[in-house]
């Protein structure tokens, strides 16, 4: 299947995060993230990730966008609806006003990131041009730790954000998209 890249701008404005409960279950190491350094935003080369260059800061590595229905906008293809796109460090641009503030077991979020992105031909219209694609999670990595950390507007609620996302492909309620950071695409 052809791909075609796109470019991907992410504004955040205070939002905060929780760690998913995969993440709760990490005990020990999710306290020493909450009580180490705020993550700072880098793009690793090949160099320092085999090196474990990487290792020496808690960072983010990676972001998850999806695209999802609302219930009003009807989808070109079939594979657009739920599509996830997982974002590596090595897609981000444009970071530099990205800052993370951990506080009361959360992550606050400013700034903006710019991803690089490829996704499939036949979904590239829906992705584009729909407004629907959201962000989903971070996944961050602790100083020392090969753990990933993954955080999420529901966190441990999962039950209540797959009540909120039903809602949201019926068109009944936009509670899904509440306190969203600002997407555009091109």
């Amino acid at each position: 299947m052809a791909r075609k890249k796109i470019q991907v701008n992410i504004t955040f404005s205070g939002q905060t995060y929780y760690p998913t409960k995969a993440t709760l279950g990490k005990g020990e190491a999710l306290q020493k993230f909450f009580a180490g350094e705020n993550p700072i935003v880098k793009v690793w080369t090949d160099s320092e990730v085999f090196m474990g260059t990487n290792s020496e800061s808690t960072h983010l590595d990676w972001v998850s966008l999806k695209l999802v229905s609302n219930g009003a906008y009807i989808f070109e293809h079939s594979l657009s609806d739920g599509a996830n796109y997982t974002n590596a460090f090595k897609t981000f641009s444009k970071f530099d006003s990205l800052k993370f503030e951990i506080s009361n077991n959360s992550i606050k979020v400013y700034g903006s990131i710019t991803i690089n992105m490829s996704v499939q031909a036949e979904v590239y219209n829906d992705t584009v041009n729909s407004g629907l694609l959201l962000f989903q999670e971070f996944g961050f990595r602790l100083k020392n730790n090969s753990d990933i950390f993954v955080f999420s507007k529901y966190g441990s609620e999962w039950e209540d954000e797959e009540r909120d996302l039903q809602n949201f492909r019926e068109g009944n309620s936009k509670n899904y998209t509440i306190n969203q950071p600002i997407i555009e695409s091109k």
